[in-house]
């Protein structure tokens, strides 16, 4: 993926995912949110593990897209998940660091609450959150790779 790829990804997943995290709040049976939880718990568990950690944070999101409710978002949002685990193939060494971590772990906790209580706008302006933190983020790795004095 070329850096402008990687952008439009995340343009593409800003749109989907913003939507399923109102709907999901609007929608989630009790198996969703439990199921919801679990993958929360994933991320935060993860520690160290990098491949553990993506693993665990794609499974968080697909889990979301689920308790949206609607098929066709959760079969567009695979393409879009193998897309993400081909970005960190190329940028995995500055990616994940612990701060990331702790910043999604700590976003996957709350959208799980906004979702439980039904709260479909804070939800989906915590998803918002989430994602435009991490476009800040592949903006600095990719302003990094590109500049390879800089790493």
């Amino acid at each position: 993926l070329s850096a402008g790829d990687i952008f439009d990804l995340m343009e593409a997943r800003m749109l989907l995912e913003c939507q399923c995290t109102r709907w999901a709040a609007e929608r989630a049976s009790r198996q969703h949110l439990r199921q919801l939880a679990e993958a929360a718990r994933k991320v935060e568990a993860r520690g160290d593990d990098y491949d553990g950690f993506l693993e665990a944070d794609l499974s968080f999101h697909m889990r979301l897209a689920e308790a949206g409710q609607n098929s066709v978002v959760v079969e567009l949002m695979v393409p879009v998940i193998e897309r993400v685990r081909a970005h960190h193939q190329r940028y995995r060494g500055a990616m994940l660091m612990p701060a990331v971590q702790q910043r999604a772990a700590a976003s996957t906790r709350r959208l799980v609450d906004h979702v439980r209580r039904g709260r479909a706008d804070a939800a989906a302006e915590e998803m918002q959150r989430h994602l435009q933190t991490v476009i800040e983020e592949l903006k600095e790795i990719v302003a990094g790779k590109d500049n390879p004095s800089s790493i």
